[in-house]
């Protein structure tokens, strides 16, 4: 909630559920899917993919002038979307600037900002299964 304090109004209103849904529908699915067990079954060895988010995650906490818990927690959950529910970093539904969002289109998900988050050194779009969206 700090962290949205300071965009407009509009924008605000429209990205706080997405925000929340992010956060707490993807800690209600984690511990579901550890209490049926069905995080057991992931064995597989770390992709490098998955070594390099970890990379830029240690990198970025490490290097907050603020309490890194909540930032750390904020990846974990991401990660948890990206690598074991092959689910975008942010919901169905996640607003960006412009008026576009996160979408399934054909059973895909899409991004308007997929390929333009490059310059931002901890964002999740690198790991994201979304594609970019044409619009």
């Amino acid at each position: 909630e700090r962290d949205l304090r300071s965009l407009p109004a509009g924008y605000r209103q429209r990205l706080y559920p997405r925000v929340m849904e992010q956060l707490f529908d993807t800690h209600h699915a984690l511990i579901s899917t550890a209490r049926r067990g069905d995080l057991d079954a992931l064995d597989e060895p770390l992709t490098e993919e998955f070594q390099e988010f970890c990379g830029m995650v240690e990198k970025t906490c490490l290097t907050l002038e603020s309490d890194p818990r909540l930032s750390l927690l904020y990846y974990l959950l991401a990660a948890f979307n990206l690598f074991v529910l092959d689910r975008p970093g942010h919901p169905v539904g996640t607003p960006f600037p412009g008026g576009f969002e996160v979408e399934v289109r054909n059973g895909e998900y899409v991004c308007p900002v997929r390929e333009k988050a490059d310059d931002v050194e901890n964002a999740l779009c690198p790991y994201c299964p979304a594609k970019q969206s044409d619009t």
